[in-house]
């Protein structure tokens, strides 16, 4: 009897030991990537801060956006009070960072318990979304802090199904109007309860009948500051407690009159701590009141951490200057530039006014079917280089992107130059689709989309074609 109940036990054992295996395998093909990151980083991230906006069908709460944050910050919500009603719920729950593989493979089995519930993450229980990176914001604090509020460069994993719950959605905003803390529908809590803001804020029509959930994962080494004036460079960086200030180095690449390169140590430099963090800075004199590209890295990375682009405040584009006197801050042609247009005339002008600012000799060839079959911009650069741009603030289908390319190939012939096809969206590359990109990519067209112009508005700020066309052709969606 002793025999056969330790044989029992033995196979028992030797199951559950095959089942996480499995689970293990499952986990690491679906998760592989920030597993992987995460190995790298341990060090950095104390908990885990997971929000989740959940609506419910029947008796089950189904996950609309969710918000999974590793950090090493005191967690700290911009409003305390959690916008609730009968069929919606703000769900938030602090987490050890220990647990993170626990909940990677909840998440992998389509539910979540948060806060005390059960959450469905997808309404398909047959298959996991699969996991997309999204690297906007990997090695850019800029726009971590524009498009999640958070300073450093940040990792981003997206999971997305659609959920048809549309019906239901439109039923919480109606009960969340008659709220003592009332809003004006769900759309809005969401973006409150969940912090959301820029390309990622959650929008009637515009991805809202999806189930999406995002991992975020800092990389806590970022330019905290940096000025440069004249020919005096000052930089200010914050890390994590656990770097050691000796292993950082600044590389800088000074474009002026001459193209200089050098590197800076911050050992020795100032140094102070803002728990978590330390933080240092250093100050550099250069020649020729130069642009400056600049490169943070810890000794022994592989890529570098923050990357930041610095035109100099004592020189001026004079295109720029004249169009800010009748627009001032530029306001109009921003907005135009974000696509918030009465038609698609208004974001064509908005770019051929762009090009201009960064030195472009530009024909807003596309006005009012001015030529037969023409592209919407023609831009020439130095040295015969010339940009053949169409724009759009929709979708391109498949034969606008091949439109475009032939016309590019026209000129190539008629100019015996090699012109640069490009696709101006008023799109974010989160809402463009992996379909324009594909066929672009077949078609040698450049696709710039709404995250890309962020960086032209940049260059416009001194007259620079030669790093336009630089930018461009490097652009890999």
């Amino acid at each position: 009897m002793v025999e056969q109940h330790l044989q029992r036990e033995g196979r028992r054992v030797l199951a559950c030991e095959r089942e996480r295996s499995v689970q293990d395998q499952t986990l690491e093909r679906g998760f592989q990537k920030p597993l992987t990151l995460f190995g790298t980083r341990r060090q950095y991230y104390d908990s885990i801060d997971m929000r989740i906006a959940a609506v419910r069908v029947g008796d089950v709460w189904h996950n609309i956006r969710a918000r999974i944050l590793l950090t090493c910050e005191t967690i700290k919500y911009k409003s305390e009070v959690v916008p609730e009603c009968e069929s919606f719920k703000m769900l938030r729950e602090k987490l050890p960072i220990g647990q993170l593989t626990q909940v990677l493979t909840c998440m992998s089995k389509g539910e979540l318990d948060i806060d005390k519930n059960k959450v469905m993450l997808w309404t398909s229980k047959d298959s996991t979304p699969p996991l997309n990176y999204e690297n906007h914001c990997s090695r850019s604090s800029q726009w971590a802090m524009r498009q999640w509020g958070i300073p450093f460069p940040l990792d981003v994993f997206k999971l997305s199904q659609p959920n048809g719950l549309s019906s239901e959605l439109e039923e919480v905003s109606q009960q969340l109007k008659c709220n003592r803390r009332p809003y004006a529908d769900v759309f809005e809590a969401v973006n409150e309860g969940l912090e959301l803001q820029d390309v990622y804020e959650f929008r009637r029509f515009d991805g809202h009948n999806e189930s999406i959930a995002y991992i975020l994962m800092p990389n806590y080494l970022a330019f905290d500051s940096a000025e440069l004036k004249g020919n005096t460079l000052r930089v200010q960086v914050r890390f994590h407690r656990s770097t050691d200030v000796n292993h950082l180095r600044l590389n800088i690449i000074a474009k002026g009159k001459k193209t200089c390169r050098g590197q800076e140590k911050f050992s020795g430099t100032r140094t102070r701590k803002v728990a978590p963090y330390g933080m240092a800075e250093t100050t550099s004199r250069l020649q020729g009141k130069p642009d400056v590209v600049l490169y943070l890295f810890e000794l022994g990375g592989r890529s570098p951490a923050d990357e930041r682009l610095l035109l100099n405040e004592e020189v001026t584009n004079p295109y720029v200057a004249a169009h800010q006197q009748f627009d001032p801050e530029l306001k109009t042609l921003e907005r135009w530039l974000r696509g918030e247009v009465k038609d698609s005339a208004d974001f064509e002008m908005s770019i051929a006014v762009l090009l201009h600012m960064c030195g472009f000799r530009v024909e807003w060839t596309g006005y009012d079917q001015m030529g037969q079959d023409a592209p919407d911009v023609l831009a020439f650069g130095p040295r015969s280089n010339l940009i053949v741009g169409e724009c759009t603030t929709d979708l391109p289908d498949d034969k606008k992107i091949r439109m475009l390319a032939k016309r590019a190939r026209q000129l190539r012939d008629k100019l015996r130059t090699e012109p640069l096809p490009v696709m101006f969206l008023g799109l974010s590359s989160e809402h463009s689709g992996t379909t324009v990109f594909q066929t672009a990519h077949q078609e040698n067209v450049k696709v710039v989309t709404l995250d890309d112009l962020q960086q032209l508005r940049t260059y416009a700020r001194r007259e620079a074609p030669e790093e336009v066309l630089r930018y461009l052709r490097s652009l890999r969606h």
